[in-house]
């Protein structure tokens, strides 16, 4: 990477955390904590040293150390722009020695968004997650949320990964399996039906999303977000605005979001109309483009 920047001009999009993490995740694996430290001592005294084994190994876990780490962020000293989707990425580079003038941020657009369209309000209590069934998505972190919330409500959860048995399990012990469906996974040009029943939409990461692109896909659809205030989500998510953001984490206050806006429902039609303008006035192919544009002729 180093050689071939300092021969051409070089861009490198950074679409997650691999380039400065140990873990790929940047959240503690045993706190779910979201880390917010630079690689460096902190991989160690977290364990996040501590990696599955790969196929064939005598043991179950393995060491890894910084060096592969450090010597990428030292190779992309030489990337004339690295074009991230949110501040918490630009922050997260520059945090790791990388220049600020090289980081540009560039929102993404999820390719589903040409076939999005506005749903009307649903009169229904039901509450929808859309994405991969994975630790670092939170779905547990969701189900312990709406253990919490009172009056007559429903969940679908349409994805699926290897967090889902887990997530099963889970809602079994919480006494709500009767009241959330595993939907499996489902195409996208069948999602339409998920969204126009939903109330509400929740975005519960517990990693750092660089962006969370299926926020902006619930919010062309004019429903209100539900999430975790982690990553990039802050960026398209205005708090009490585009709907609620809750601190990392707190699932009393994620399960009291929503239930705020299943008893409130023209506040969440209201809050899903701000985010279908926004995406409108923000999240589009050509202002994509053009920044995109705007930031290769200016310095590469």
């Amino acid at each position: 990477m180093a050689d071939l920047a300092r021969r051409y001009p070089t861009v490198r999009m950074v679409h997650d955390h691999d380039l400065v993490c140990l873990r790929r995740h940047k959240y503690f694996p045993l706190t779910g904590r979201v880390c917010e430290r630079p690689a460096g001592s902190a991989c160690y005294i977290h364990l996040c040293c501590v990696q599955r084994a790969p196929p064939g190994s005598t043991l179950p876990i393995a060491l890894k150390g910084l060096s592969g780490v450090k010597a990428a962020i030292r190779a992309h000293r030489e990337v004339r722009r690295l074009l991230v989707g949110s501040r918490w990425m630009e922050r997260e580079l520059v945090m790791n020695g990388l220049a600020p003038e090289r980081v540009a941020i560039v929102p993404p657009i999820p390719a589903a968004l040409a076939a999005a369209r506005p749903v009307p309000p649903s009169g229904e209590p039901e509450v929808l997650f859309v994405g991969q069934v994975i630790r670092g998505k939170g779905v547990d972190l969701m189900l312990r949320a709406l253990a919490r919330v009172p009056g007559d409500w429903h969940a679908t959860v349409v994805g699926t990964g290897n967090h889902l048995d887990a997530c099963r399990a889970l809602a079994v012990k919480l006494k709500i399996d009767g009241r959330v469906t595993f939907a499996g996974w489902v195409p996208h040009q069948a999602l339409e039906a998920y969204y126009a029943h939903a109330a509400i939409c929740v975005v519960p990461s517990r990693w750092p999303e660089p962006f969370g692109m299926v926020g902006i896909e619930a919010m062309a659809r004019g429903r209100a977000v539900v999430a975790f205030a982690v990553g990039g989500i802050p960026d398209w998510l205005v708090d009490g605005v585009t709907g609620i953001l809750a601190p990392p984490g707190d699932t009393a206050a994620l399960g009291q979001a929503i239930a705020t806006l299943l008893g409130d429902r023209t506040r969440a039609d209201s809050l899903g109309q701000a985010g279908l303008e926004r995406v409108h006035a923000q999240f589009q192919p050509a202002q994509y483009l053009d920044r995109l544009i705007e930031i290769l002729r200016a310095g590469v």
